[in-house]
């Protein structure tokens, strides 16, 4: 008898889970579906209004060739000019590597001046001339994204040209150099 009592009260049990899991339900059946998302966001660096700098970026594109830095100079007076070279905005966070122009600079991630004074311009045309001593700065600046997810890094580079006074001995005709930057980043 004590054995009948445990296989009725073990098979009451069974049939109550059958009952739960089983059987007749009516209403609304469903299962949850877990899938997950996976975006792997990379660096990306951008002139601001043009295009994307990568292996496809056109190398005669007018953003790789900004107007000239260009003005009169008399011996009476120091002048002077200067531009920014460029805008480029970059996914909030990209290293980023400035190297190049006046003086072989090199910034990293970050900002930074370069003064380099008695640089050589040479006459266009001719090897024996006097150069044109001017002083060139260089200025690269980083604005940082304010966090947002619109809100990219911005990076800029004004270059400014200063012919001091008192150069007498250079010949009249224009004189010219290429100031060469590279700006680097890792996807």
């Amino acid at each position: 008898m004590k054995k009948l009592g445990m296989l009725l009260a073990l098979g009451g049990l069974m049939g109550g889970a059958q009952a739960q899991t089983g059987g007749n339900q009516t209403g609304t059946q469903f299962v949850d579906i877990g899938q997950d998302v996976i975006v792997h966001v990379q660096n990306v660096c951008a002139f601001v209004g043009g295009g994307v700098i990568d292996s496809n970026f056109d190398q005669n594109s007018s953003e790789l060739h900004p107007d000239a830095i260009e003005f009169n100079y008399k011996a009476t007076a120091s002048s002077g000019a200067g531009q920014r070279i460029f805008n480029i905005r970059c996914t909030a966070g990209t290293d980023v590597r400035l190297t190049g122009g006046a003086g072989g600079m090199s910034y990293g991630f970050g900002e930074g001046a370069n003064q380099n004074d008695g640089y050589r311009l040479n006459k266009v045309g001719s090897s024996t001339s006097q150069p044109l001593l001017v002083n060139i700065t260089e200025t690269f600046n980083r604005t940082a994204s304010d966090g947002s997810n619109t809100s990219p890094d911005r990076y800029t580079l004004n270059t400014r040209v200063q012919a001091p006074a008192g150069q007498w001995g250079v010949s009249k005709g224009d004189y010219s150099t290429v100031l060469i930057y590279r700006f680097a980043y890792d996807e």
